[in-house]
């Protein structure tokens, strides 16, 4: 396999009143993949494919006392797999000098190499079969975030909360259940979504010792031959604790 990129980009950018925000430009991206895959000796498969995608885009910043939105929207035209239109909105409100609320919300869109991308399913000898012409990869993504700082016990604290969704419109399946001998790829029919809640706590226990704890829960589900299942490999609970510690000097860490 390989891969040769290039892309070019032309922004406009504006201040308006109240320190206002807006730019708008043009984008050009180009990709050229080389890849052929022989699964026996016998069979080759050539994936390689060339893309070109002009787009064009526009964001609105606008900043107040408490209240930050960003929004914008961007439109491109793939040579291979046709228009994506991808709005995006994002908004801050300080509920106070130490506690924010987020929101983000929007479409996005890529192309997949599903053979690079599935290296681990490759080990087991099963036959690959690519089922039809696949596509973009298209989803919206909405989500919420939330921190808040506070003193308690004389330390310094923080506690952060994010929640956000993904709902696919069109993926690239990667299918091992349907038989055991294959390693199947078609385009989605059905559901596709994933759920993510992280909570993360930090403290300074003192002037050179910091600790934080994580804890993420994921849920993420697919339809697999007309049944909406658990995706495979992708473990639901993620913890972490870190202990961090800097020299007086700052010349350790």
């Amino acid at each position: 396999g390989a891969q040769r990129s290039a892309d070019a980009n032309v922004v406009y950018q504006q201040l308006l009143k109240h320190q206002d925000q807006l730019k708008a430009g043009a984008s050009f991206q180009f990709d050229d993949y080389e890849e052929l895959f022989s699964p026996v000796p016998a069979q080759r498969m050539d994936l390689g494919r060339t893309e070109r995608m002009p787009g064009v885009f526009a964001e609105y910043s606008r900043n107040r006392e408490r209240f930050t939105l960003v929004a914008g929207v961007r439109a491109d035209y793939n040579t291979l797999y046709g228009e994506a239109i991808s709005p995006r909105l994002h908004l801050k409100y300080d509920l106070g000098p130490l506690t924010s609320l987020r929101f983000s919300g929007g479409s996005g869109f890529r192309s997949a190499n599903p053979i690079v991308e599935t290296p681990a399913a490759q080990a087991s000898a099963r036959q690959v079969v690519i089922e039809g012409d696949l596509d973009f990869e298209r989803s919206w993504n909405t989500g919420v975030s939330f921190l808040h700082k506070f003193k308690w016990f004389g330390k310094k604290w923080s506690f952060a909360l994010d929640a956000y969704r993904t709902d696919f419109t069109a993926q690239v399946v990667a299918d091992m259940d349907r038989d055991p001998q294959q390693l199947v790829f078609y385009m989605l029919d059905g559901t596709s979504y994933a759920n993510s809640v992280l909570t993360d706590l930090q403290v300074q226990l003192g002037k050179q010792v910091e600790m934080k704890a994580s804890y993420r829960w994921y849920d993420a589900r697919t339809t697999y031959s007309g049944e909406l299942r658990e995706r495979p490999l992708v473990p639901s609970h993620r913890g972490l604790v870190d202990l961090g510690y800097t020299s007086k000097d700052a010349h350790w860490r």
